[in-house]
Order: structure tokens, then sequence, then C-alpha cells
């Protein structure tokens, strides 16, 4: 498995977890400009890719669309295809979320291209007076649920 130095410390999570099972992956630290080479040529056994602060439901389109931009594994299912077109001809993020339900619930249980992790810190808000806030799986989605968050009836202010 090549990795960048960023990537390393889950590489080495993924190189034990792979070893219990009995799959022996053997890991190769590279600089990031070769890393990101070798995987837009296709030259990997398996490669990272990130979707930190992602919040639109359309960046499947690049990793799983046949011609995808980030389609570095070369997958390619005309069904997907059709429904990651038909995701991008809705307006309205709440009106295409259904389609990429359908979209990643058949990538996972038919397709499995990629194996999906999280290495990110959750973060969460506690007070009565902080409205529109979640608990998130990352810090980056953080950053999205903070905008879109008010302070209500804060105590001395």
């Amino acid at each position: 498995m090549t990795t960048s130095h960023f990537e390393t410390p889950t590489a080495e999570v993924l190189q034990q977890n792979f070893a219990e099972i009995g799959f022996e992956v053997e890991l190769l630290e590279v600089p990031d400009t070769e890393h990101n080479t070798r995987r837009a040529s296709g030259d990997f056994t398996i490669s990272f890719q990130g979707y930190g602060g992602v919040f639109d439901p359309d960046a499947l389109h690049g990793g799983h669309h046949t011609d995808g931009g980030r389609n570095y594994g070369e997958f390619s299912d005309p069904e997907i295809d059709a429904s990651l077109e038909q995701g991008r001809s809705i307006l309205g993020v709440e009106n295409r979320l259904p389609i990429y339900d359908e979209i990643q619930t058949k990538l996972l249980e038919e397709h499995a291209p990629q194996i999906y992790c999280n290495w990110g810190r959750p973060v969460v808000g506690h007070r009565p007076w902080l409205k529109g806030f979640g608990p998130t799986n990352m810090q980056t989605a953080a950053t999205y649920l903070l905008y879109k968050s008010w302070f209500e009836g804060k105590p001395g202010v």
C-alpha cells in the first residue's frame, strides 16, 4: 500500500486490521507528489482518498462515475453512472438525498470498490443556548454545523 506521510498512521492501523484476517500488506511511504502521481496513473494496489469537508452528496460523482476525475480505481457501473447523473440534475440537496442514499447502499452492498473509514475527532456542543448544532463524527463536519448554529438567550451576553 503506497501512502503519503499524513496517511501513514491510518495505513498502519489498516495494515494491522488486514493482518488479523490473513491479508498481508506492505506499506511504502512516498512524498505527496509521487503518491498523487501514482494514484492518478493507477499505479497502486490500495490507495487512500479523503473526502474531508465535503457536504454535498455530489462528491460521490468524482470517485464513482466512470468518467469521474477522482475515479482512480477505474470503477464503472452504468446504473451508478445514471443515478449520479440523475442526482446532478435535481435541485436541492434534500431532494437529491434519496438518490445518493440508494447509490451508497448499492456501492456498499454490491460493489465495495472502497473501504470507508474515518479518523476524525468527534465534536459536540452541549449548552441550552446553542441552537442548530448537532454532534458530528469529525471536525471538518463541525465547521459546517457551526456555520448553521446560533446562540439564543446565552446568559451574560
